[in-house]
């Protein structure tokens, strides 16, 4: 999205936030309630469930307006990973390629609308902006008593703006709450990496081939694109009670239309270095449901469970033709992801007191991530293929604690925290069989916490809803591999990558 599009949505936003309070009437609080609880969607009650569940929207009363906004900063002091490259004959180190960086990230959520009765159900209307600036800076110190020591410094960036407008309608039918909802949502993402040799002067921008075996290697960090789209979402949704049990069920999925990509490879405002101008396109879908049940035991007691599963897959592609030393040569890349996430688990939830609520859950997540990327060069010389099948498939097992608390001071203020820790195993592909074919097997675990806390603090025509949040997570991954080009001296590779994060942030939420 361009600069002027982006101030023009967040005058919208304000403006339309203005609106809001000046209409404002009785308040009961919102999603900043979940927010102080650290967000335990599924294991605590609440009236923003029916964004998830658009059958839940069919229990709202009468007209109210909502608002949140939420800002999270994420310090990220170590980003690193390194390849050593072995002689097994030997025992002895042939190259050292260490990659180390830092950075931040930075992201803001804003959330507005209003729920009201329209015809026999209830219908709700959201607007919904995201904002990521994330930015990382490193260097490359080549150790090595066969290649000549170099110095490398690198940058990369990852930027997203979106915009969505959702149409939430609920509705009691035979003793089902049936909803539906209609998102239709714009995307601005883009990823660039930059990287510099400051004894040979060579400057390569996004540059698309991976492999250990390539010195100017960013793609375990990251894959450069500059993608524009828009998806379109629906949502089918029910809730019923059988008993003392309550099924909420939701179905949905979306699909990508409209959508354009580039990427450019290479220092292309230097004509004696050259590079290559990528134009295409990107095309995806995903599909995903939500089971929630809650089983009351007595009054002031339930069993809630969750089950979640989520699938999308989405393509990047693009054709050019080189300028400077690559001028006259075709070339086309295509990157594909392929996500699917599984959640499971549940909890309790009780009120121990008259003025005290508590939940606690454990969860199991399966992830699976994959990653393939082709680039292929038409040359004079004939056509190369550099081929990344599995660069990297990555596997994680996660078992998730989450607790949360409440309680009512007085009829004007509520206070409340959660706390989320998790910890989880984490196993990497790579594999890049063209040129000097190698592969890599990494492992480790992947551990944090989080902590929140918030308030409600109620007036006579609106209430606030603030909330902080802590957290800290570490990857730290490592394993071995093969490079098959030396294997006249019988080479293998050792492979570390290390991440850790500090997480801050907050926000509020109003409702009207």
């Amino acid at each position: 999205m361009e600069e002027g599009a982006i101030k023009k949505t967040w005058l919208f936003f304000v403006i339309l936030g203005f609106l809001v309070l000046s209409l404002a009437g009785v308040s009961y609080g919102w999603q900043g309630r979940m927010a102080g609880m650290d967000d335990p969607f599924g294991l605590v009650d609440d009236e923003s469930d029916f964004l998830i569940h658009p059958a839940k929207i069919a229990k709202v009363e009468k007209l109210n307006f909502y608002s949140d906004y939420r800002f999270e900063f994420r310090d990220v002091p170590d980003w690193n990973y390194s390849v050593d490259y072995i002689n097994t004959t030997t025992r002895s180190l042939m190259a050292y390629l260490p990659y180390n960086s830092s950075g931040d990230e930075r992201g803001h959520e804003i959330t507005l609308g209003a729920a009201l009765p329209w015809g026999p159900g209830k219908m709700g209307f959201f607007f919904q902006y995201k904002g990521n600036r994330n930015d990382y800076h490193g260097d490359r110190v080549v150790q090595s008593p066969i290649y000549i020591p170099s110095d490398t410094r690198f940058g990369m960036k990852d930027d997203l703006d979106s915009i969505a407008l959702r149409i939430l309608y609920g509705i009691p039918v035979a003793g089902f709450d049936l909803g539906g909802e209609v998102q239709l949502a714009y995307y601005n993402e883009k990823k660039e990496t930059r990287i510099s040799d400051h004894e040979s002067g060579a400057y390569y921008l996004n540059l698309p081939i991976g492999g250990g075996g390539n010195f100017y290697n960013l793609f375990p960090f990251m894959r450069p694109y500059d993608s524009k789209y828009w998806e379109a979402v629906f949502k089918s949704s029910l809730e019923r009670g059988f008993g003392p049990a309550k099924f909420t069920f939701t179905l949905g999925g979306g699909v990508i239309f409209s959508g354009s990509n580039s990427l450019m490879f290479g220092d292309v405002n230097l004509p004696e270095t050259g590079g290559v101008n990528f134009d295409g396109n990107v095309k995806g879908w995903n599909i995903g449901g939500d089971l929630w049940v809650r089983y009351s035991l007595q009054e002031d007691v339930s069993l809630p469970f969750l089950l979640r599963i989520k699938y999308q897959t989405k393509t990047r592609d693009g054709d050019g033709f080189g300028i400077g030393s690559f001028a006259g040569e075709a070339s086309h890349y295509s990157n594909r992801e392929n996500d699917f996430q599984l959640e499971v688990g549940g909890g309790i939830e009780r009120k121990l007191l008259k003025d005290i609520k508590f939940a606690g859950g454990i969860y199991y997540v399966f992830s699976k991530n994959r990653n393939n990327f082709l680039f292929r060069l038409f040359s004079a010389s004939g056509l190369e293929i550099f081929d990344q099948t599995k660069y990297p498939d990555q596997v994680e097992h996660q078992v998730i604690i989450r607790l949360a608390g409440e309680k009512e001071l007085s009829p004007m203020v509520t206070i409340r925290s959660g706390l989320e820790f998790f910890y989880g195993r984490v196993t990497k592909d790579y594999e890049s069989p063209w040129g000097w074919p190698e592969t890599e097997s990494v492992d480790g675990p992947h551990w944090g916490m989080k902590v929140s806390v918030g308030g409600t603090l109620r007036f006579e025509k609106f209430s606030v809803e603030p909330f902080l949040g802590v957290g800290y997570q570490k990857w730290n991954l490592d394993g071995t591999g093969s490079i098959s080009a030396l294997n006249v001296l019988g080479n293998f590779t050792r492979m570390n990558e290390e991440r850790k994060e500090w997480f801050t942030g907050g926000g509020f939420s109003v409702k009207f």
